[in-house]
């Protein structure tokens, strides 16, 4: 895998997550600081027109994060133009540094480790075996049985996806290390990226249809004009309080369905990985002969 490549998708990985993270961020707080306003001493987050006070730390920590979505994103499409999926590899290892490790981990805390693993399980594998290993069983994956194109395993500290940058939904790993071998956690999921994506529209959506709803129902029982109604109540579901409920919520229901359908569909690259690692390929042999020479 070349070195040029690694770096694409890395900065395809990352820019698109900061920009998602921005996104959610902005839902959480009411509003951006690149919208925001500062008037006698006192600082505002802005969206549409509305205006949230901050602390100073909050408006220009916005702020910033703003402006690096807005240099970074060009990098990002001159990118992906390089990792299209006509062009991705079929059955690699793309190592991508200590960067996606520690980006993953965060992604791990929020969206997986407080929830059940799909699959768990201990190995006798160094942690120096565990890449090598994936490397022979994807061999053995895309050569050995009819499965589709573009089945790679992307790996950076202690964790690990399979699939591709492009795609809807991964089976993610997490590999802890112990003296006496590994200790190998799976979930199913939507890519890190796709899920904060679907939690920006997830919570737009909810949120105009809340304030059309509740709208309607008090022009209803008010006897007043919708317009009228739809002003009024407008700036209630668009507090603060009200829009981490929903952000939270979103996220938790796409979490859920996430895991279902990834399930149903990435069920046999959890199984080559377990399979894999507990030796029934007998790789773990393999690639530990190929230490010992």
């Amino acid at each position: 895998m070349s070195r040029l490549y690694r770096i694409f998708s890395l900065i395809v990985y990352l820019g698109v997550l900061n920009f998602m993270t921005f996104a959610v961020i902005g839902l959480l707080l009411g509003g951006d600081g690149l919208n925001g306003k500062v008037e006698a001493g006192r600082y505002y987050l802005g969206n549409h027109g509305v205006y949230t006070e901050m602390p100073v730390i909050i408006y220009w920590y916005s702020r910033v994060h703003g402006i690096s979505v807005f240099v970074s994103w060009p990098l990002v499409m001159l990118a992906g133009l390089a990792t299209l999926p006509g062009e991705l590899p079929d059955g690699k290892v793309i190592h991508l540094g200590k960067v996606y490790g520690l980006v993953e981990e965060w992604c791990w805390r929020l969206f997986d480790s407080w929830r059940k693993p799909n699959v768990e399980f201990f190995t006798r594998v160094t942690g120096k075996e565990w890449n090598n290993i994936f490397e022979l069983a994807l061999w053995r994956y895309t050569t050995e049985r009819s499965r589709p194109k573009h089945t790679n395993i992307y790996t950076g500290g202690n964790h690990f996806n399979t699939g591709n940058l492009h795609s809807l939904t991964e089976v993610h790993g997490r590999v802890t290390a112990t003296p006496h071998g590994v200790y190998v956690r799976i979930w199913h999921r939507f890519t890190s990226s796709l899920l904060l994506f679907l939690t920006v529209f997830g919570v737009f959506f909810t949120h105009t249809l809340m304030v059309l709803s509740v709208s309607f129902l008090a022009a209803l029982a008010l006897q007043s004009d919708l317009p009228a109604a739809y002003e009024a109540i407008r700036p209630m579901i668009g507090s603060q309080p009200v829009l981490a409920i929903t952000v939270v919520g979103t996220i938790l229901g796409l979490i859920w369905l996430g895991a279902h359908i990834g399930e149903r569909i990435n069920r046999d690259k959890a199984e080559l990985i377990k399979d894999a690692l507990t030796n029934k390929y007998h790789l773990a042999g393999r690639v530990a002969s190929i230490y010992r020479r």
